[in-house]
């Protein structure tokens, strides 16, 4: 980051006309553009490749449109090539906005002014052909591979109702415009469903709620029947929101008692002294429905503990309630032989939602990479064994 800023200064001083877009914090971007000409514009474009959510059989395209202020004009145009039926706006409809057969895609688009947006645009495509490992060489000269898989997942008892939990719910100024009845409702579902697990419907549950600043507020003991958490929930929908926010400040007041877990509501952009909480003795399963959010950090916090992070923008709350207070069953690692590849990607766990892609470079004509999947620390390991070369898949064994 620091030599492009330099680039960036030289270009500028030799009255060049440069660009520098730079990847601040979590899912965000600050872009410089030199010069902007006296009553001019300049028009920016950026574009990137995004991975489609879900599995094999329901891929879905997801396109943030949640902007703070009415943009002044507003245009989109979707092209679906080939599909093998129509796709379905799922989310976020649009003034005059449908998909229309035009040769063999499907196309919808539309243009609006002065418009507001207050949700994302999530359409539905149809079932996609199946193709295990994509390979490409690009203009750098570099061939660049990704591997598709979409591993069964093993089924696994239920996990005990817990009962003590503590809820660090972030309440700093960033968390303001963040989708906070998402997240409410979670919550309230979640408490409810433990009422089902077991032969007691009386079951109480102890709860702490602390907020989350730049420091941790004093936390608010209740106990309650898992039936009746109104006053939880009516206590989280008045929550004000203002102030930075220290992530660092969620690590545990010494002396309390160990919960079985915690459950953390944040966008995990800390602004404000230590990022790193310590101290944590007990999973955390993290939660966010922030488009900005910092996803990598979130997911490394929740996984040094044994827990797990939850996108809420990529995962419906039918996936999310059964997997709170469970091992993730995931990727644990990729082993390539020959070392004919390198900058692999992603080189930690990560638990698996339907599908799992692994990312890099081919250093050679040809290359085997083994994924495993598993329950950290538990064994059982099972291996999904890729060959391919440059000109493609050579084949694709799985193997327990």
């Amino acid at each position: 980051k620091q030599e492009g800023r330099q680039v960036f200064e030289e270009i500028v001083r030799q009255g060049v006309d440069p660009g520098l877009i730079e990847w601040t914090k979590g899912n965000n971007f600050k872009t410089r553009v030199f010069p902007i000409p006296a009553r001019g514009t300049r028009t920016i474009r950026v574009e990137y490749v995004t991975e489609l959510i879900g599995g094999q059989e329901d891929p879905t395209y997801y396109l943030p449109l949640n902007f703070e202020n009415k943009l002044r004009e507003f245009s989109l145009r979707v092209e679906v090539v080939k599909p093998a039926a129509e796709p379905k706006i799922e989310k976020g409809r649009l003034a005059n906005f449908g998909f229309q057969r035009w040769r063999d895609s499907f196309v919808a688009e539309t243009k609006l002014q002065d418009a507001a947006f207050t949700e994302d645009l999530i359409v539905a495509l149809p079932e996609v052909e199946k193709q295990n490992v994509l390979v490409e060489k690009a203009a750098d000269g570099q061939v660049y591979f990704a591997v598709h898989d979409f591993p069964d997942v093993p089924e696994e008892e239920p996990a005990p109702p817990p009962k003590h939990i503590v809820i660090y719910w972030d309440a700093s100024g960033s968390r303001a415009a963040s989708d906070h009845q998402r997240e409410i409702g979670l919550l309230e579902a979640y408490i409810r469903s433990l009422a089902r697990r077991g032969p007691s419907r009386k079951r109480s549950i102890h709860v702490d709620l602390v907020l989350l600043r730049d420091s941790q507020a004093k936390p608010k003991h209740s106990v309650f029947p898992v039936t009746s958490p109104d006053k939880l929930i009516e206590r989280l929908k008045k929550v004000e929101y203002d102030g930075g926010t220290q992530l660092g400040a969620m690590t545990p007041k010494p002396g309390l008692p160990a919960p079985d877990f915690y459950m953390l509501f944040t966008d995990g952009i800390s602004n404000f002294g230590a990022e790193e909480p310590k101290g944590l003795d007990a999973p955390v399963y993290v939660f966010s429905a922030d488009a900005t959010a910092d996803h990598a950090f979130l997911r490394r916090l929740a996984m040094a503990g044994g827990g797990r992070y939850f996108n809420l923008k990529r995962m419906p709350d039918a996936s999310v309630l059964p997997a709170i207070g469970r091992s993730a069953y995931g990727f644990l690692s990729a082993e390539a032989e020959g070392g004919r590849v390198k900058e692999l990607y992603p080189e930690l766990p990560q638990p698996i939602a339907g599908r799992f892609t692994l990312v890099g470079k081919l250093a050679g004509k040809e290359a085997t990479v083994t994924l495993k999947y598993g329950y950290p620390g538990k064994g059982g390991e099972r291996a999904q064994r890729s060959t391919f070369g440059q000109q493609g898949s050579k084949n694709h064994i799985g193997a327990d």
